[in-house]
This record gives structure tokens, C-alpha cells and sequence, in this order.
């Protein structure tokens, strides 16, 4: 049976921290598509109402209603940000009245 530190340095090497930023490809003249195919951003209206949406596929939407088409894109960027590492350690529920952390009173 592998130890923590071997499956550590396995999720390492197949998701490093870095990663290259997305690449997009244009899909009709008012959606862009991540060439993933995770991330999609449409352009919404005319002129001084455009407005433009970000979704990752297939249907929930990460951004609405924003100003441009590189805001968008920043949004994506930040849902396509790789995992941490490092395990997060949950908080510790205790019951009402515990004051097992105050000391002893003797």
C-alpha cells in the first residue's frame, strides 16, 4: 500500500501547480469557446449594451453581466485554477458548553 507522501508526489506530478492559461477559439461571432471545452463566453446585445457571460459548459453560468469579453475570461481562468496540494484540515465541531481547551482547574 502506497504511503501519503507517494500518492502526494503522484497528484504532483499529474497536477502541478502551474498550468498554461486557457486558449480560446472563436465559435461563431458571438461565442468563444475554451479549446478545453470546459469555458464559453457569449457576447449579449448591441453597441453600449453589450454585455458578455461567462459559462462553464454545459449550462452553469460562472459570470453575468459583465463589461467585457477579458472580465469574462479572468473569471474562467479562476475556475480553471488547479486544486491545492496540501489536504485541508476541517475545522473540529465541538458541543455547546465543551471547555475541554480552557485547562484545569485543580
Amino acid at each position: 500500500m502506497p504511503t501519503i507522501e507517494q500518492v502526494r508526489a503522484k497528484i504532483q506530478r499529474n497536477f502541478p501547480k502551474e498550468r498554461s492559461p486557457l486558449r480560446w477559439a472563436r465559435v461563431s461571432d458571438r461565442i468563444i469557446r475554451s479549446t478545453c471545452g470546459r469555458f464559453q463566453i457569449e457576447r449579449r446585445g448591441d453597441e453600449a449594451a453589450t454585455r458578455y457571460f461567462a459559462f462553464m459548459r454545459p449550462d452553469k453560468v460562472i459570470g453575468a453581466r459583465l463589461g467585457s469579453a477579458e472580465q469574462a475570461k479572468t473569471i474562467c481562468e479562476q475556475h480553471a485554477s488547479p486544486l491545492p496540494l496540501e489536504p485541508v484540515t476541517p475545522a473540529i465541531e465541538r458541543e455547546p458548553g465543551c471547555d475541554d481547551d480552557l485547562g484545569d482547574d485543580s
